[in-house]
């Protein structure tokens, strides 16, 4: 599919730097999480249901967690590396919940790259404030450089 947009190439494994980082600020909305619940057909009462989350030790309605890993995936995807890139491997530690109308910190740190393979390690975290939410680690797989187009309409 295409949508009109023109993506630009993401960041081969060669252009790659250990240390290179990427944050965002994301405030949770409740649409985000009813999208979110729709299309993973999630319907869990502690993302939806306050009289339901008020008689647990969350006291409130908390945010899925699958969300916050599609934000941090998504910044993968269209910032570090970058389009084209693929997440091959992901490793997922949940020590806080998030609440609607919080402001999550998105941030991603290219901590290691393995040649023989052609993959990046990512860590990941979103945080409110000081505290952590998520933490995730990716193994990534980059682009690779684009074909050239020439030729590719020949026949028509």
């Amino acid at each position: 599919m295409d949508f009109g947009r023109i993506l630009t190439d993401g960041q081969c494994f060669d252009q790659v730097q250990i240390g290179e980082s990427v944050v965002q600020k994301r405030i949770v909305e409740l649409r985000d999480v009813l999208g979110y619940l729709g299309i993973a057909g999630d319907f869990n009462p502690l993302y939806l249901t306050e009289n339901y989350a008020g008689q647990t030790p969350f006291e409130r309605v908390i945010v899925p967690p699958g969300l916050l890993v599609g934000w941090l995936t998504a910044l993968v995807s269209t910032r570090l590396p970058g389009p084209g890139s693929v997440v091959r491997e992901m490793k997922v530690n949940m020590p806080g919940v998030a609440h609607l109308d919080e402001e999550m910190e998105l941030y991603l740190q290219v901590a290691g790259k393995i040649e023989t393979e052609k993959r990046i390690i990512i860590e990941a975290s979103a945080r409110r404030g000081e505290k952590v939410i998520l933490n995730c680690e990716f193994s990534v797989v980059p682009p690779e450089p684009l074909k050239p187009l020439q030729g590719l309409l020949d026949n028509f």
